[in-house]
């Protein structure tokens, strides 16, 4: 059965406009194969508010991974790492960890290091949450992106002015005078 080429794609105003690339790829494929009228078929049931729920269901489940800390690399998972030594690091005191062993495991980012006692410490990731730029300048205990403004308390993770979603925690012990934290 010839089918021409033309006289489906006028049909085009009937696929969805999100879809119409792939639409016209399947119509190539199809036409060398001889089943055009399927695959126009098969494009026509992807509608407009079809491809919106998908979307929406989508984006919902990537705000949930996000929410729960989903969103850390896989490879990183329950790794000890040591970032510096503990006299390097004193109390009440953020500092930035960017270059240690395995730090790429982190993706590209580092770590942000309270030492807020004696042997009281918190690890963070310094990606921030808001679009995942680097959370790169630290005054006090104070901690921010300086793309966008977002501000975290160093102590917590929290973002303290705007809602956002805290930065990723990892837990942080000290060993034999280094400071160990597992990613």
């Amino acid at each position: 059965m010839q089918v021409s080429l033309n006289s489906q794609l006028s049909q085009k105003k009937s696929v969805d406009s999100c879809a119409y690339s792939e639409f016209l790829t399947a119509t190539a494929t199809a036409q060398t194969t001889g089943g055009l009228d399927d695959k126009v078929a098969e494009m026509r049931s992807l509608t407009r508010r079809g491809f919106m729920k998908m979307a929406s269901l989508l984006s919902l489940a990537g705000a949930g991974a996000a929410a729960t800390g989903a969103a850390a690399p896989a490879t990183a998972a329950g790794r000890a790492v040591t970032v510096g030594s503990v006299s390097s690091h004193p109390i009440g005191k953020t500092k930035l960890y960017t270059r240690f062993p395995n730090s790429s495991l982190l993706g590209g980012y580092g770590l942000l290091i309270t030492r807020t006692g004696t042997n009281v410490w918190r690890a963070f990731s310094n990606q921030c949450t808001h679009e995942g730029s680097l959370v790169n300048y630290i005054t006090g205990n104070t901690a921010i992106c300086t793309n966008h403004g977002y501000t975290f308390d160093a102590k917590t993770g929290a973002c303290t002015n705007r809602q956002s979603a805290p930065l990723r925690k990892y837990a942080v012990k000290v060993v034999k005078g280094k400071i160990v934290v597992t990613i």
